[in-house]
């Protein structure tokens, strides 16, 4: 009976110890196949970049266009009425029946969201990045925040958008752009002329523009519209944006 006891013992701790082995063998299997898995994760990641930096340099060039267009326009991408329809051009009045109608500086950044929001479509089209990369695209809304700083502007872009293939994605949202570009500095020229012109509304000062010219390192020009308008043009010697001079 003893030797039967024994056997069983020995049966039971062999039984237990080929269960031990299988697990072994599972779980290891399990992180054989996992590790591909990982890798080939890590290597998409790898390889959607380049679209990121591709819709990154794209909503640059948006966000470059975004502050030209609306300084052409007086500091806004839809402007308000009363406007100047010129050329392509729906230009703010900024003086109107003597009533002074002059954005603020957080109100050019506002616009320049806007325009953004509205045309980074663009850098997403997905019919372009399936052709450049072979990669399928969605996105979902987009959301802007512009800041007009001391030196430079700074957009904040809050853009969701899924890269994906083979049944893998790889997520992006957040882009940060910092334009070196000194926005605030030409506004400050246009608020001091504005404040010139409202001491002798119906006379153009002249003198005072041209001595703000010469000490701005800029040009005007101006257009006579009719015999109650005038279209001021500042042409800044600055090439920062777009290797073109700056007009506001």
């Amino acid at each position: 009976m003893k030797k039967k006891g024994q056997i069983a013992i020995f049966i039971l701790l062999a039984i237990v110890i080929l269960i031990g082995v299988s697990l072994l063998f599972y779980v290891k299997g399990k992180d054989v196949v996992k590790e591909p898995e990982v890798q080939r994760a890590t290597d998409f990641s790898y390889r959607v970049l380049p679209i990121k930096s591709y819709i990154e340099d794209c909503l640059r060039l948006v966000s470059v266009d975004a502050i030209n267009y609306v300084s052409n326009q007086g500091g806004y991408f839809d402007s308000p009425n009363p406007n100047l329809k010129f050329s392509s051009l729906s230009i703010a009045y900024y003086l109107f029946n003597n009533e002074l109608f002059f954005p603020s500086m957080s109100e050019i950044a506002s616009e320049v969201s806007s325009y953004i929001e509205r045309n980074a479509e663009s850098c997403v089209d997905n019919s372009i990045i399936y052709q450049a990369f072979r990669y399928n695209i969605t996105t979902k809304d987009i959301s802007v925040k512009t800041s007009i700083a001391e030196q430079n502007v700074i957009i904040e872009i809050d853009f969701p958008i899924d890269i994906f293939a083979n049944y893998q994605v790889q997520k992006f949202d957040e882009f940060l752009l910092n334009i070196d570009f000194n926005f605030k500095e030409k506004y400050s020229v246009m608020e001091k002329f504005l404040e010139e012109q409202m001491k002798t509304i119906d006379v153009i000062p002249i003198s005072f523009l041209t001595e703000l010219a010469y000490n701005n390192n800029l040009v005007y020009n101006l257009i006579e519209i009719d015999e109650n308008t005038i279209l001021y043009n500042l042409i800044f010697n600055d090439t920062s944006l777009n290797f073109k001079n700056f007009v506001y």
